[in-house]
């Protein structure tokens, strides 16, 4: 159950964290410099990380696997991230843009799911994604 919960848990602390301080950038503050200090800290972060768990024999190595995909996901992250910060300053407000965002990349999800990833959809997703539908909807006038 653990093993199970854990990430969902702390996936969703860090996406509400996220918004919250995304949201409290000051405007005056360019967000590529905020994104740059932003990513810099997530290295030293990850770096530490490595450190402490594998050491420096294993870091040549370790770095010498990486496949393309962890440097698309950077770029992809980038967007995540500007994204959010561009949002909130554009005016949404932060009580609804992570909704309406997670609502339309699940129901853009579904189908790369069953296409892609040869997912089977019950009838409770297919439930699931008009509830994200019926959502954006209502959030439509922000």
């Amino acid at each position: 159950m653990w093993r199970i919960y854990f990430p969902l848990f702390i996936t969703t602390a860090a996406i509400v964290i996220a918004q919250f301080l995304q949201k409290t950038v000051p405007r005056h503050v360019h967000p590529l410099a905020a994104l740059m200090v932003i990513y810099g800290v997530a290295f030293l972060v990850s770096l530490g990380g490595f450190l402490f768990t594998a050491g420096w024999t294993g870091l040549w190595t370790a770095l010498g696997q990486v496949s393309w995909v962890s440097y698309a996901l950077g770029v992809i992250i980038l967007g995540l991230e500007s994204g959010s910060l561009l949002a909130y300053r554009s005016g949404w407000r932060v009580s609804t843009y992570a909704m309406v965002v997670n609502a339309c990349s699940a129901l853009l999800l579904l189908p790369m799911g069953m296409w892609v990833f040869r997912e089977k959809l019950t009838s409770a997703n297919w439930i699931g994604a008009l509830l994200c539908l019926a959502g954006l909807i209502l959030l439509a006038d922000r």
